[in-house]
C-alpha cells in the first residue's frame, strides 16, 4: 500500500475554480458594458456588479486556500495566485467604477465611455473563454501562466486546440 498519495494531498481542481472565477469576471464586464447601453439603470446594474465581485471574493477565499493546504499544485502556486489576484483586481475595479458614477452624480457618460467598456467586456470575455478550454495541455498552462507573470505578451508557439479559438470582437 502507498501512503505517499494519502500524506500528500494533491487538488487539480484550480483550473476548474479559476474558470469559474473568470467566467463570474466575464460576467461582470458584460454588466459594465450594459450599464453603459442603459445608462438610466446604472445603479441597479452597479448592485449586480457587486454581487458578482463578492461571488468572485469567495472565489479567490476558495483557491487561496486549496493552495495553502496543497502541497502538490498542478502548475506553480504563485501563478495561481497571480491568476486569483489578477481575476479579482479586474472585478474590485470594475465595482468601484460602476459605484463611482453614482456616487459623482454622473447624469450621462462621455460617448466614448460606451466604446470603452465594450473593449473591456470583451477583454474579459477572452480571458473566460481561454481560461474554459479544458483541452489544453499543462505545458500549454504553464507557459502562459509563466508568460502572464512576466507580462511579456502574445505566447508564441501555443496554439489553441479547435474550440478554444479567440473570437475577435470588431470594434465600433
Amino acid at each position: 500500500m502507498n501512503l505517499i498519495p494519502k500524506l500528500i494531498p494533491r487538488d487539480d481542481k484550480y483550473f476548474t475554480l479559476l474558470s469559474r472565477m473568470a467566467a463570474q469576471v466575464s460576467r461582470g464586464g458584460s454588466l459594465f458594458e450594459k450599464l453603459f447601453q442603459d445608462y438610466e439603470n446604472q445603479v441597479a446594474y452597479a448592485e449586480q456588479i457587486k454581487e458578482i465581485e463578492v461571488e468572485c471574493d469567495d472565489l479567490a477565499r476558495e483557491i487561496t486556500g486549496k493552495l495553502n493546504s496543497s502541497f502538490i499544485t498542478p502548475i506553480d502556486r504563485e501563478d495561481i495566485y497571480l491568476l486569483v489576484t489578477e481575476l479579482d483586481d479586474v472585478i474590485d475595479m470594475l465595482t468601484d467604477l460602476a459605484r463611482r458614477l453614482d456616487i459623482y452624480g454622473v447624469s450621462a457618460p462621455r460617448p466614448d465611455s460606451v466604446d470603452i467598456a465594450g473593449l473591456l467586456s470583451a477583454a474579459t470575455a477572452e480571458v473566460a473563454e481561454l481560461s474554459s478550454c479544458s483541452n489544453i495541455t499543462k505545458t500549454s498552462r504553464v507557459t502562459a501562466a509563466t508568460f502572464a507573470r512576466q507580462k511579456k505578451g502574445p505566447i508564441p508557439g501555443i496554439t489553441l486546440p479547435s474550440g478554444c479559438s479567440s473570437k475577435k470582437r470588431q470594434t465600433r
